[in-house]
């Protein structure tokens, strides 16, 4: 819920009443822009906040369910991979088009911190990746630049790499 007052409070007392008083298209009717935030479909550049308050009500429960169990983390990648390929055909409405397609990036950015706190003296290896990511992620670029690779499989593989590296470079 901590998501949400930030949300209503911007929205409401600074948004709305600024875009109004501005004459910006779209906003003539309060009824219908309140209306359309409150839904989810015009959250202007805070569209972030009700995804990310999504995010945290789909994830909760499903990372409670999985555990420490790999097996389950992985057919949770599984899913959301599906999720995310599928995300353009989810509603527009409380932004459940960007919680499908930013979910896959919420369970790695979980599974990183999640094994960096438990295994913190394993991932040591990570450090040594300084070189390989890189290298890696130069030689997937050239095959995407001659379309050896997939968009959607580039999207998602430079993702997990430029994570990998952010923890990688972190102290």
């Amino acid at each position: 819920y901590r998501l949400l007052i930030p949300y209503l409070c911007v929205l409401l007392l600074y948004n709305n009443p600024l875009k109004y008083l501005l004459g910006i298209p779209g906003y003539e009717n309060p009824k219908t822009f309140i209306f359309e935030q409150l839904s989810g479909t015009n959250c202007a550049h805070l569209w972030f906040l009700p995804c990310l308050f999504l995010l945290m009500l789909i994830g909760y429960p499903l990372f409670c369910w999985a555990g420490k169990a790999l097996c389950k983390h992985l057919l949770l990648l599984t899913l959301f991979l599906g999720v995310n390929y599928f995300s353009n055909r989810l509603p527009e409405y409380y932004q459940l088009r960007e919680a499908g397609y930013y979910l896959l990036f919420f369970h790695l950015g979980y599974l990183v911190n999640w094994s960096r706190q438990i295994y913190a003296e394993r991932l040591s290896v990570i450090k040594s990746w300084k070189i390989i990511i890189p290298l890696l992620t130069v030689i997937i670029s050239i095959g995407y630049i001659i379309n050896l690779a997939t968009s959607i499989g580039y999207e998602i593989y430079l993702s997990v790499v430029i994570i990998l590296l952010f923890y990688a470079l972190m102290p």
